[in-house]
């Protein structure tokens, strides 16, 4: 089951749960939501809210489990320029890096890279650092996870 999490490293203090399997089975098929005041908003507002902030770190927002950073290039040398500044950034970046060969647009072959990260202040550090290697189409989005017990 997807649940927002405190943004606090190592700590993953639950703040909100799907009020409804209607809200769980929307947010699996890919329903955009945003976060608002620490609660999922959004089309069918089906999340509850506990609480804003995490009990334990009152200063720390919740950010929404992992989220997934993507990009593209002509040449894998920038990608790999790329992740080297991400694992400048964060040594824990280079374990989850991927390279691999792809054709975007049709008929020109293009390297893509995908990077998971922690947080969404992180994914958009990431994306703005993939940007500026010359990374192309950089993009940033929440991880969607296959619900799974508590």
């Amino acid at each position: 089951m997807r649940v927002l999490l405190c943004d606090e490293p190592g700590c993953g203090a639950e703040l909100a749960a799907p009020a409804s399997r209607m809200a769980e089975k929307a947010h699996a098929a890919g329903w955009q939501h945003r976060l608002l005041l620490g609660a999922w908003a959004g089309e069918d507002d089906g999340w509850e809210e506990r609480t804003d902030r995490c009990p334990d770190h009152p200063a720390v927002p919740y950010e929404a489990g992992r989220w997934r950073v993507r990009g593209a290039a002509a040449e894998q040398a920038v990608l790999e320029q790329g992740l080297r500044a991400l694992r400048d950034a964060w040594p824990d970046a280079a374990a989850l890096s991927v390279i691999e060969p792809g054709t975007q647009p049709p008929g020109d072959a293009w390297w893509r890279t995908e990077v998971e990260v922690g947080t969404r202040a992180r994914a958009e550090d990431a994306a703005r650092i993939l940007t500026e290697a010359g990374v192309a189409g950089v993009s940033a989005s929440p991880v969607r996870q296959a619900s799974s017990p508590r």
